[in-house]
């Protein structure tokens, strides 16, 4: 019997898996608590028995999708679904239901307008006080001292300083203590809700309000940060919060829009406010609704699409009013969103300039490439150890200082002092360092808003910058960039990127236009377009939205094809080393989502090999009591509802229940026991006092957590017949893992049921567990790093790695890699024997560092042969133990103290094979509890069944044999140790 076989068998048919209760059906089974001893058994000796050969960092099993649930997304169609399609006036209800979805897409237009004009008028005010009335009034009063030039610029920035820490701390402490969920841009989050995983407070009003407030104190604070990437994550609030018509945040209800009360209609609406939100970021209906496509929404139709499209331009247009009268010209709708780039006037390009733009495109996909691996080496280096919010907290303040002391000592050190008429909007600070008459170039790209700095490299004249000022300006805003994504603060990364490559690729078309001097129409700024969309597109990997997002950012089409060929090229350079950052960040979060195509050879691995094991089933009428008790020991949201329970003619056959009637929902059963829809017999002829008439509306609101319920309720009956879900999905045992993906991506389902050839109840498959199986090729790769001492002191040098790999059916692959020359190896542990010094080996773990010792002479006499035995605690992700032994022991013979050096073979290479064991305590009967329930079962008696009149002798003989078994065993064993 292989090991699948007996992972499948553990489960009894008369048993329920989760709470240990006996289902007791229309027949009895004698045998059924030998097999399950049986089993039992023969799972244990597998647990003990399962190596693994090797281990780093090992993940926890079924992390993936244990901290997240699923959306249901599919329709329910019970009878009261049916039944409603019938009633009179059902057309005008569709009617009244389809006006209301346009008037909420409007809403969601306007109201994400407003919060883009409130974020960008609370920056706009933010800079008036941090230049005019702070940095202003202190170089004026240097002036007057005849200060300027010495010890004054450092009195500036420390105010600059100080201020920026402020509005830090202010946006650090909304996500800390307010809503966690609000740090970073939001688009993966947002991103993984129109998934179907269920990210819990990601569209709450709170996360919102720190979103909002948060970004513009960040943006104002000086950290290289956009408030673009935001818009999108309060863009899909304000849709979930318009279209449910109620706050869960203050549990206040308006009682509007209550038909669009269920994941599906609030998916779509999300993914119209995730539109909206770049259209009022870049003023781009088009590229808000391609955004949505691309990287949003995962489920589409041609009616969506127009709504989207409507939110989005309604968004546009009421920011361009908003902010017009803001800005005293009132009636002016040409305003192009938050991120205004302007317009490229009379640029144009040659053919011979499109190897250039690929060129662009390579080192956007490089630059973006190594950008996202070394982003994720600093999560993790985060998650690992700033952990507590005081850490988090001053780390976003140390963030924000490094920042204003790189620009005033960039500032300080490159001379690019510009004349003032090439650039007329200017500040004091950009001022500062360079004489009358002149601005500095750096301080023109580090101390004003970033979207005004892009604009200045897109449109700036072409001696505006000298090519250091933009190489160090780059080289500076990468690092930062990457230092600030990530921090515990709202944050987008679009304008930072955007600004870093507008730099670098503005340095391109300098180098250009030197190399060719004789050429006409060559200017910086186009360069710079295209090193912008490169490095955006290299971190995020987008392509068709994010061409349109540029076009209508600058309101110039001519363009389009370079920054699409250019953005081809980054997503294929960068798609050979790393994925997208924001997938990235989704995978290193352990959210399983499901992407576009299905996992590459996964057309052998079949629905036996990744179907849920713990299956519960119910059948169409259900004690009261029995729901409860699954309902409190599972953390299941669905249940199939089945005919019968069968047992197998063999017990080492996969248990297999009844013919598959439907399928009923967690939250449907809760509802049900919240109308207290009971009966009093099991045919549900007679219902009980206080039941009420349950309408599908009903099902749409908040269940409670907490019921209460008497002993008498708990012997009614429920009938579930006209509520379950009577054609859920299904598959077969033999139906591909690519099929099934297919079947879940395009139908955006949550439980897929697997049956047999007769229609009957084998196993479920949840879309968390399917997601699971298939990040399993992603996240299954580890690697320790082994290192080895042969003297008292802590001089340890590297020895190898341990590299390790898991497949889908969570079976291991490890190999082990030397790194040490084999001669300093053998030297070492002769010296080591010469001095009566030990041989360690040790690895570093999460919690601690784990050694093993030997002898060295034993390991030079298997001529570097090692074997190592690892111990691991998959449950907390932790390297418990090493264990370190020569491979092939019995060769050595008696001379186990003996390093003659004719005894091994000299510079041999040193290898070693890898043994893994795990941690997996199986966890102690409540038999109190347990006989309690069992007796309690036992008195209700299901369907009808016969009680037991069996003899205590019949009924528990096999637990008196194996006990006087045990007790002969053991005395046995006891007389031999006394014997000898």
């Amino acid at each position: 019997m292989n090991d699948r076989t007996r992972l499948l068998t553990t489960l009894d048919p008369n048993e329920d898996p989760v709470t240990g209760l006996e289902r007791v059906a229309s027949f009895t089974n004698e045998n059924a608590e030998v097999r399950r001893r049986h089993r039992e058994q023969s799972q244990r000796e597998l647990d003990e028995s399962h190596r693994y050969k090797s281990h780093t960092n090992i993940e926890k099993e079924g992390a993936v999708s244990s901290r997240y649930e699923s959306l249901n997304y599919e329709i329910v169609e019970n009878e009261l679904y049916r039944a409603e399609e019938v009633e009179s006036g059902h057309q005008r209800k569709l009617f009244r239901q389809s006006v209301n979805r346009w008037v909420v897409c409007f809403f969601i237009g306007v109201f994400t307008a407003i919060v883009a004009a409130v974020i960008d008028i609370m920056i706009y005010y933010s800079s008036l006080i941090k230049f005019r009335l702070i940095i202003s009034n202190l170089l004026n009063l240097c002036e007057k001292r005849m200060e300027v030039g010495g010890g004054c610029i450092w009195t500036v920035e420390f105010a600059w300083i100080c201020y920026n820490c402020i509005l830090i701390t202010v946006s650090a402490c909304l996500v800390l203590y307010l809503s966690p969920i609000a740090a970073g841009s939001g688009i993966s989050q947002v991103k993984c809700f129109l998934n179907g995983v269920e990210i819990p407070g990601v569209v709450r009003l709170k996360t919102l309000f720190a979103k909002a407030l948060g970004v513009a104190c960040t943006v104002a604070g000086g950290l290289s940060a956009g408030k673009e990437g935001p818009m999108i994550h309060s863009g899909a609030v304000i849709a979930a919060g318009i279209s449910q018509g109620k706050c869960v945040t203050f549990s206040f209800d308006f009682h509007i829009f209550e038909q669009f009360r269920n994941d599906r209609e609030k998916r779509d609406f999300v993914s119209a406010g995730a539109a909206a939100g770049v259209a009022a970021a870049f003023g781009a209906p088009i590229g808000g609704v391609l955004f949505s496509l691309e990287e949003g929404a995962s489920f589409w139709n041609q009616s969506l699409t127009w709504r989207m499209f409507f939110a989005a331009m309604t968004s546009s247009f009421t920011l361009s009013f908003i902010l017009s009268v803001f800005h005293g010209v009132g009636g002016f709708l040409s305003w192009n969103g938050l991120a205004n780039f302007g317009v490229f006037e009379n640029h144009s390009y040659n053919i011979w300039e499109i190897p250039i733009f690929l060129l662009i495109g390579v080192l956007g996909g490089l630059s973006g490439a190594l950008f996202n691996f070394l982003n994720l080496k600093l999560s993790r280096f985060r998650n690992k150890y700033i952990q507590s919010k005081c850490q988090k907290l001053m780390e976003c303040l140390l963030v924000a200082a490094a920042s204003a002391f790189t620009g005033f000592i960039t500032l300080f050190l490159v001379n690019d002092c510009q004349p003032i008429g090439r650039n007329p909007k200017l500040t004091e600070v950009t001022k500062l360092w360079c004489r009358k008459g002149q601005y500095s170039a750096v301080a023109n790209l580090f101390f004003q808003s970033p979207e005004e700095s892009v604009k200045s490299l897109f449109h700036s004249p072409t001696n505006s910058y000298a090519a250091s000022t933009l190489l160090i300006f780059a080289v500076e805003y990468y690092f930062l960039s990457l230092w600030t994504y990530g921090l515990s603060v709202p944050s987008g990364i679009f304008i930072p990127t955007l600004l870093t490559g507008a730099a670098w690729g503005r340095l391109v078309g300098v180098i250009v236009e030197y190399m060719f001097p004789n050429v006409t129409g060559i200017h910086p700024g186009k360069y710079a377009l295209a090193g912008a969309a490169a490095q955006l597109g290299g971190v995020v990997r987008m392509t068709i939205s994010l061409t349109a997002i540029l076009v209508e950012a600058t309101r110039d089409i001519t363009f389009g094809l370079p920054i699409m060929l250019v953005l081809m090229v980054t997503k294929w350079v960068g798609d050979l080393f790393n994925q997208g950052l924001y997938d990235a960040h989704i995978e290193l979060n352990e959210v399983p989502i499901l992407g576009w195509c299905a996992p590459e050879l996964s057309r052998n691995i079949l629905a036996g090999h990744i179907m849920r094991r713990d299956v519960v089933t119910m059948m169409p009428k259900e004690r009261v009591s029995r729901v409860i008790e699954v309902l409190c020991a599972t953390s299941h949201h669905g249940f199939p509802v089945i005919d019968e329970i069968n047992s197998p003619s063999n017990e080492e056959e996969i248990p297999e229940y009844g013919h598959l009637k439907g399928l009923i929902l967690k939250s449907q059963l809760i509802t049900l026991i919240q109308k207290r829809v009971f009966c009093e017999d099991p045919d549900c002829r007679i219902l009980v006092d206080g039941s009420e008439l349950v309408q599908l509306c009903d099902f749409a609101d908040e269940y409670p957590t907490k019921l209460q319920l008497s002993e008498r309720d708990g012997n009614c009956w429920l009938d579930l017949t006209p509520y379950m879900h009577p054609s859920p999905h299904r598959v077969t045992l033999n139906a591909s893992l690519s099929s099934i993906f297919h079947l879940f991506r395009g139908l955006g389902l949550r439980y897929v049921a697997v049956v047999n050839d007769e229609n009957k109840v084998l196993f479920t498959m949840l879309f968390l567990l399917f997601c699971y199986t298939q990040c399993v090729h992603v996240i299954g790769h580890w690697r320790i790093d082994l290192q080895y001492s042969t003297s008292d002191m802590d001089d340890f040098v590297s020895l190898g790695s341990i590299t390790m790999d898991r497949t889908f059916d969570n079976n291991y692959t490890a190999h082990f890699q030397s790194s040490v020359n084999p001669s300093k190896w053998q030297n070492d542990l002769l010296q080591a024997a010469k001095n009566g010094w030990i041989y360690r080996v040790r690895a570093d773990s999460d919690k601690e560092v784990v050694q093993g010792y030997n002898e060295p002479c034993l390991m030079l006499q298997t001529n570097g042969a090692h074997h190592f035995r690892l111990l691991l605690d998959p449950d907390h992700q932790n390297l418990q133990s090493l264990a370190v032994f020569p491979e092939n022991l019995y060769s050595v013979g008696t001379n186990y103290h003996s390093c003659e050096t004719e005894l091994f073979v000299k510079d041999s290479k040193i290898n070693g094979s890898v043994v893994v064991n795990t941690i997996n305590e199986l966890p102690l009967p409540d038999t109190v509890s347990y006989i309690r329930k069992m007796e309690k079962e036992r008195q209700a008696r299901q369907h009808g069944a016969q009680q037991d009149n069996r003899s205590f002798i019949q009924k528990y003989w096999m637990y008196i044999a194996a006990a006087l078994i045990f007790m002969v065993i053991s005395n046995a064993t006891a007389a031999e140790q006394n014997g000898e």
